[in-house]
């Protein structure tokens, strides 16, 4: 620090509030450089204890296999006998509503899923209409004609 900047904090009685502040923002800068730190241990130790690079082979769990979980989890919380009534109720309840949750999530992505089919399929079919609108329509007497060739059964 230059000796004219040391020497207007002295005279101003900041001196003391800089020093704290200085010291202060060091405190917070080394918490963020050990959380850090800490946070790439945790990350290279999580991956160490997996054997043979399954790290990058971990993948979520499917709709079908989080719902047979909760499935299994309540009838488990079901006949368990260390929960209490009002807890056991409790419990079931939550399971309840998130095996209710989880089906509408999947009933949600299969029609997610099925208009992304029918978005693919637009081009292929506006082509077809615009194909059997462009067709001419056949005239009054043609129509005539046409029918009276056909038995009923045809005709209807």
């Amino acid at each position: 620090m230059s000796d004219w900047f040391q020497g207007q904090l002295i005279r101003s009685g900041d001196f003391a509030r800089f020093r704290s502040l200085a010291l202060l923002t060091s405190m917070i800068i080394a918490a963020l450089i050990m959380t850090g730190s800490s946070l790439i241990w945790a990350k290279d130790e999580a991956k160490s204890l997996l054997p043979d690079n399954t790290a990058e082979k971990v993948k979520a769990p499917t709709g079908e296999t989080v719902l047979h979980q909760l499935k299994a989890k309540r009838s488990a919380v079901k006949t368990s006998q260390d929960l209490g009534d009002s807890l056991k109720k409790t419990v079931l309840g939550f399971l309840d509503q998130a095996i209710r949750f989880r089906e509408l999530v999947d009933q949600f992505n299969q029609g997610v899923s099925e208009n992304a089919k029918k978005i693919k399929l637009a081009p292929d079919r506006l082509k077809e209409v615009q194909r059997q609108l462009d067709r001419p329509i056949p005239t009054p007497d043609s129509v005539v004609i046409i029918a009276s060739t056909l038995d009923t059964d045809r005709l209807e």
